[in-house]
């Protein structure tokens, strides 16, 4: 069983991932995935987060036949590799954001996007980051449907 889990900023996509996986009692990949990949090992894994699932810069990347100097292109590939070797190994997991849906098709994953109106996104925004009902706006509608989250 595959589970992937998308969600817009603030709705409580983490929370309902977390539930899920210790209802099923398997493995639940997001935040943790780069050192579930052994990453840390040997690289400084909070300078290497800041790459993980952030937009591309398109002025400072390229690719050449394939190969990419971006390194939030090749911590993603690193990511999506995982994740299907995971899948292939018959592994039961859920996976909260990561392109999950997309990269796991082939595998037949039950899909899941949550969504919460904007009051309740922006409340849990508040209280998640200790923000006033302004700054809680205007950092949810800045993140919009991104894979990112609030507990």
């Amino acid at each position: 069983m595959i589970i992937t889990i998308s969600r817009e900023f603030g709705s409580g996509g983490r929370d309902i991932s977390r539930a899920l996986a210790a209802h099923y009692d398997v493995p639940l990949y997001d935040q943790n995935m780069l050192s579930e990949i052994g990453i840390d090992e040997s690289y400084d894994i909070d300078r290497i987060n800041q790459y993980d699932e952030a937009p591309r810069w398109m002025i400072r990347s390229r690719t050449v036949r394939g190969l990419t100097n971006s390194n939030i292109d090749n911590i993603a590939m690193k990511e999506f590799d995982f994740l299907r070797e995971k899948a292939r190994g018959k592994e039961s997991f859920i996976v909260l954001g990561h392109c999950g849906e997309s990269i796991l098709k082939e595998y037949d994953p039950i899909s899941i996007f949550v969504n919460a109106s904007m009051d309740l996104r922006i409340e849990r925004t508040m209280q998640e980051f200790e923000l006033d009902e302004k700054e809680a706006y205007a950092l949810t509608k800045k993140n919009g449907s991104q894979s990112q989250d609030v507990s």
